[in-house]
């Protein structure tokens, strides 16, 4: 059963092509053609230009795309499709008889951790989810608690080339002790950053470091920091076409 087919039964129904519907949500036609047969679920970033195009509450869009939830209230016109609706209204209904796509979901925060200057503005308000497949997440993480990894976007070059201004980040918050050299999310006094922490020689002293060889590498009392996590993946924020 196609996941999406009521989209497809609608967008039939209003004589709209695949082309004009994604010029309307903002989205790339090859990825709209992969949502509507069902290769596909809809990314964070679409749900709210297709809700409004739709016409559907944004939460339950929003519970229907996790597969938390087995129907959508479809607003649609009356005269004369009674028959569609109800064909529609079913396909949707009938869709979660089989059990939902094992699927993980990935908190998006809506905060920027700035590599240089950082930004004080860290909070839990979730703007978004990045949904990935339970298969390919374990090529991530094999964490048992994965509601403790968020997704973050960077600022700054302080460290280029590692990490570019614009790039996304997956931090694992679980991880709040410097328990081995790597890349962490910290929480300085000038905000919030991504550093490189090394051990020291000094007791209770860590390095903070910069890739950006522009930048200056410090030494800090393990007490004057607070770790916000560790960062597990990077995802690259390049421009292509």
């Amino acid at each position: 059963m196609n996941k999406w087919q009521w989209m497809n039964d609608i967008l039939t129904q209003r004589k709209i092509s695949q082309a004009e519907f994604a010029e309307k949500v903002d989205w790339n036609q090859a990825r709209v053609s992969e949502l509507l047969s069902n290769k596909r679920d809809i990314p964070s970033s679409k749900l709210y230009n297709i809700a409004k195009f739709f016409n559907l509450d944004l939460g339950e869009l929003t519970a229907y795309n996790l597969g938390k939830a087995d129907k959508i209230s479809l607003s649609l016109p009356t005269s004369g499709t009674t028959a569609a609706a109800e064909k529609i209204v079913n396909t949707v209904s009938s869709f979660f008889k089989k059990a939902p796509a094992d699927n993980i979901a990935i908190d998006i925060l809506d905060v920027t951790a700035c590599c240089g200057n950082g930004i004080d503005n860290f909070s839990e308000n979730v703007s978004g989810q990045w949904i990935i497949s339970t298969e390919d997440f374990r090529t991530i993480s094999h964490t048992s608690t994965p509601d403790k990894i968020k997704m973050l976007r960077i600022c700054g070059d302080s460290m280029e080339p590692t990490l570019k201004d614009g790039d996304w980040v997956l931090t694992d918050t679980s991880r709040r002790a410097p328990e081995s050299d790597g890349i962490y999310l910290l929480h300085l006094s000038t905000g919030l950053a991504v550093k490189r922490l090394q051990g020291s020689a000094e007791p209770n002293t860590i390095r903070i470091l910069s890739d950006n060889q522009h930048y200056k590498d410090e030494n800090a009392k393990l007490s004057d920091i607070i770790i916000l996590g560790r960062i597990i993946y990077t995802l690259k924020a390049e421009k292509v076409g």
